[in-house]
């Protein structure tokens, strides 16, 4: 009866260390990555308004929604597979010039990398009371999935959901050309 006792003990055991390291490990955020990001300008708002039109056009962001009247563009939805970095063992952004921070997915000790990474701008104007310009930035990062890969780089197995913020790269960008 004991050796059977140990046998099944045994047996769970290995069950257990064999599922656990197999499990995904997500390691959180250090930094602080508040949502939305703001900014007043001495500019008019008719200004600002050129500025961040012309700021998207240069970075190659295609606009899906404007509408002047409510102060309002919105990008259309943007890949952020050329800028992104992770953040390393002190919380620090690997690559100071990202665009957008993914939080670290190991699966069995490999580290995942994003196989895809899309999110939308929202960008909101408003007059104040003071003739400057209010200006509320918004990154919705909204579908980011990693993916094993096998010794040749290659995409396998399923993808796993992952979490990405805005590193205020292209926010204070923008700060720096309407201020």
């Amino acid at each position: 009866m004991k050796k059977v006792n140990l046998l099944l003990s045994t047996i769970c055991i290995a069950t257990i260390i064999v599922f656990t390291s197999c499990a995904p490990v997500t390691i959180p955020f250090k930094g602080n990555y508040d949502e939305t990001f703001n900014i007043t300008s001495d500019k008019p708002i008719d200004e600002v308004w050129s500025n961040i039109i012309d700021i998207f056009a240069q970075k190659g962001v295609s606009i899906g929604v404007i509408d002047k009247s409510s102060g309002l563009i919105t990008s259309g939805r943007t890949s952020f597979l050329s800028s992104y970095t992770f953040e390393d063992n002190n919380g620090k952004l690997e690559d100071k010039y990202a665009f957008v921070v993914v939080k670290k997915l190991s699966i069995a000790g490999q580290q995942l990398r994003p196989s895809t990474i899309y999110g939308t701008w929202n960008v909101r104007l408003k007059n104040t009371s003071d003739n400057k310009t209010n200006i509320n930035i918004n990154l919705i990062v909204d579908d980011v999935n990693g993916q094993q890969r096998n010794m040749y780089g290659q995409n396998v197995g399923s993808p796993y959901p992952m979490e990405a913020k805005s590193t205020h790269v292209f926010e204070r960008l923008i700060a720096e050309l309407i201020k």
